[in-house]
């Protein structure tokens, strides 16, 4: 269960991380910038739970 959660937070950081990176310069709005967000995170999370099933 803790491998879980980290793997939430990790994902989170890492996601959070990148979108604002890439949406300082190009996105100014909060809304893209969310949406961006939401996906990445919704993709990497949906990664890490393919890679843990595997084990």
């Amino acid at each position: 269960m803790t491998d879980k959660i980290l793997g939430l937070f990790i994902c989170a950081w890492i996601s959070l991380i990148i979108t604002l990176i890439f949406s300082y310069d190009t996105f100014k709005e909060y809304y893209t910038a969310f949406m961006n967000f939401t996906a990445l995170f919704a993709s990497l999370l949906g990664i890490w739970q393919f890679l843990r099933s595997n084990d």
